[in-house]
């Protein structure tokens, strides 16, 4: 009886053991997560907040013109199949600008999944400095 036991005891042992062959399922490819209605009021609104407050119309091109921008980009923001794709088009919008105090910030879900490096470098006449860190980095600002 004792050697039945054992040899059942095996045999399960090795069954656990014994490779599964499972299918590789491709990744779903990331869609994006913030709705049609959505992408289009925060276009608009960076659209009416730059129409009615940015102070820099006049150092524009001539023929700059920001509602017509604002129906170029409508299209690729509605159709952005990945988050990747809405945030990259919002931030080439606000780019048009080309004022250094404006960007898009994007909501801080979509931040946690992306790698950020822990500090931030200045470039002053050729050298990089340090002007901003994490709390975990060891290094002083300004070096």
């Amino acid at each position: 009886m004792k050697k039945l036991i054992s040899t059942l005891i095996v045999i399960l042992l090795l069954a656990g053991c014994s490779e599964k062959t499972q299918q590789v399922e491709e990744p779903i490819q990331d869609q994006c997560t913030k709705s049609v209605e959505l992408r289009v009021a925060a276009l608009s609104e960076v659209w009416s907040t730059a129409q009615y407050y940015y102070g820099y119309w006049n150092q524009m091109p001539e023929d700059f013109d920001w509602d017509e921008k604002y129906q170029e980009f409508l299209p690729r923001v509605m159709n952005a199949e990945t988050d990747d794709e809405y945030v990259d088009a919002m931030r080439e919008f606000v780019a048009l600008l080309h004022d250094g105090h404006t960007s898009f910030i994007p909501a801080s879900e979509y931040q946690l999944n992306k790698a950020y490096l822990p500090f931030d470098l200045e470039d002053l006449d050729g050298r990089l400095f340090l002007k901003a860190a994490s709390r975990d980095y060891v290094f002083s600002l300004g070096s």
